[in-house]
C-alpha cells in the first residue's frame, strides 16, 4: 500500500488556507496522527492549482507528504474519488478518508474518527445519515427513478434484494483499500461515464427532466446523478445496514461511547468492519 492513510481531497474554490486547518486538524486527530505514514492528495477542479498549491504549503503546518493535481470540473467530487481510485488500483493506501475541501459538520467530524476509526475499519461514514429506505421504490423525502436506484444498488450487491438502503451524504467517509478494490474497476468507470459523459442516459432528458428531478438543473459540471451516487457510497462500499444508520456524527453519538468505558459501544455499531475484532 502507498500508505497507512490517504487523504483525499476534492477542491474547487475553498481557500488554502481554510483547507490548510482543515487537513492540520485531521492530522492531529489521535487515530490518524499515530499512523506510521499518511499521504495528502488533493484533486483540485479550478485552474488555479499551481498557486493553490504554493499557499496551501504556506500555510499548512502538519509534516505531511502532500501533492495537488488538476482535474476538468466535471463530475462534482465523485468524479475525484474515482479517478483516484482507479488511478491508484494496485497501490490504494490501507485507508482512504475521502472528502469535499469544506467538511460537512466539522466539528463533530474530527472527535467521530478519534473514536471509531480502527484499523479494521471496512466503511466509516463521516456525515449525517439517519435515512433509510424499505426498498428501492420507497425512499421518503428524497429519491431517485427507481431503476436508477436499482440499477445503481446492484452494481456492487448483485446477490442481494433492494432493501434497507442507508444513505451517505455530504461525499466524506473512510473506507479500507480491499473493500474499495472489491467491486473491480468495471463499476468506478462505469461511474464515471455516467456522470461525465453528456451523451450518457443520466444526463438524457428522459432523467434529468423526470419527475424526481424536475427542480434542478444538470450538467456535467454539477450532473444530478452526482447527488444519487453522493448517498450511495455505503451502499457502494456493502455498508447498508440499519444498526449503521441509525448513528452518525453527533454530540449525542460521540458521547455514549466514552474513552474510559470498556465495551461501552461497540466500534462495529457506527461502521463496517472489514473483519471482526475481539474487543469491541
Amino acid at each position: 500500500p502507498a500508505s497507512d492513510l490517504d487523504i483525499v481531497i476534492s477542491r474547487y474554490a475553498e481557500p488554502a488556507a481554510e483547507v490548510a486547518r482543515t487537513l492540520d486538524t485531521l492530522l492531529a486527530a489521535e487515530s490518524i496522527r499515530t499512523l506510521p505514514t499518511r499521504r495528502v492528495l488533493i484533486y483540485n477542479k479550478n485552474t488555479d492549482t499551481a498557486d493553490f498549491e504554493r499557499d496551501l504549503l504556506t500555510h499548512l503546518t502538519s509534516n505531511v507528504n502532500v501533492s495537488c493535481h488538476a482535474l476538468e470540473n466535471v463530475g462534482r467530487e465523485a468524479d475525484a474519488y474515482l479517478r483516484h481510485t482507479l488511478q491508484n488500483w494496485d497501490n490504494l493506501a490501507h485507508h482512504t478518508l475521502f472528502a469535499q475541501a469544506e467538511l460537512d459538520g466539522f466539528s463533530e467530524v474530527v472527535p467521530w474518527i478519534e473514536k471509531f476509526f480502527v484499523p479494521e475499519t471496512g466503511f466509516l461514514h463521516l456525515s449525517y445519515e439517519g435515512r433509510m429506505c424499505a426498498n428501492c421504490a420507497h425512499c421518503g423525502s428524497w429519491t431517485d427513478d427507481p431503476n436508477v436506484i436499482s440499477t445503481l444498488f446492484s452494481l456492487s450487491n448483485p446477490t442481494r434484494q433492494c432493501r434497507n438502503l442507508v444513505w451517505t451524504f455530504r461525499g466524506q467517509f473512510i473506507v479500507s483499500g480491499p473493500r474499495l478494490r472489491a467491486n473491480g474497476k468495471g463499476i468506478y468507470e462505469q461511474l464515471i461515464q455516467n456522470l461525465t459523459d453528456p451523451g450518457n442516459a443520466m444526463h438524457a432528458p428522459e432523467y434529468v427532466g423526470g419527475v424526481w428531478h424536475s427542480a434542478q438543473h444538470d450538467s456535467v459540471n454539477d450532473p444530478v446523478f452526482g447527488f444519487t451516487v453522493e448517498r450511495f457510497w455505503g451502499i457502494l462500499m456493502q455498508c447498508s445496514e440499519p444498526r449503521v444508520g441509525f448513528q452518525s456524527p453527533s454530540a449525542l453519538a460521540i458521547m455514549r461511547r466514552p474513552t474510559w468505558l470498556p465495551g461501552g459501544y461497540g466500534v462495529d455499531l457506527a461502521q463496517c468492519l472489514d473483519r471482526p475484532r475481539e474487543e469491541l
